[in-house]
């Protein structure tokens, strides 16, 4: 029985109990759920949940820490990079961190592309006019972009530039991001 201590107290009356306690393990090996924690977050790892989303999860299904504490995301983190498991932020994000590996842009690939401010992809998005997903804050976003939509936003684009930089604000010029998605 790993994580746990088994005692029989046998009473003055003859008679006996048996119990058993959880005790406070230093490591996950050692741990009673040591490998059902590690065998949890790796499945919530493959389903792309962040951190913080394991351990509402765990915290759900009643898993804790060798201390017999709650998770916390930074307990996730930790885990993480001792079972060799990547942060899924930067999964299938492309070294240049521009285009993920299926085309689609990030903020700052839009950036590149359009020529314009961050804070304009980021008005683009709320009002609707970009599509795009992330799994929360700070994380990435993922901005699938066709040919034809670039063509749509170019005009905008130009636009936004000249606002800001009446506005004193400086804006990139856009350039070509090499293997952009080609229109389907």
């Amino acid at each position: 029985m790993r994580g746990k201590v088994w005692f029989q107290i046998n009473w003055q009356t003859g008679a006996s109990s048996e119990h058993e306690i959880i005790r406070h393990a230093v490591s996950y090996r050692e741990h009673s759920d040591g490998e059902r924690v590690q065998e949890r977050v790796r499945q919530l790892h493959a389903n792309q949940q962040t951190d913080r989303q394991i351990t509402a999860v765990l915290h759900a299904e009643g898993y804790r820490t060798t201390y017999g504490q709650p998770f916390q995301a930074k307990h996730i983190w930790y885990l993480r990079g001792q079972w060799g498991l990547g942060n899924i932020k930067e999964g299938g994000l492309r070294p240049d961190r521009l285009l993920w590996e299926d085309g689609a842009y990030t903020i700052q690939g839009v950036v590149q592309a359009l020529g314009v401010a961050k804070d304009t992809v980021h008005t683009w998005l709320k009002q609707g006019r970009l599509q795009g997903t992330h799994l929360g804050p700070y994380m990435p976003w993922r901005i699938p972009l066709t040919a034809e939509q670039m063509h749509t936003l170019q005009p905008r684009a130009k636009q936004a530039r000249l606002m800001q930089k009446h506005q004193g604000t400086l804006c990139p010029q856009p350039e070509a991001v090499t293997d952009a998605p080609s229109t389907p």
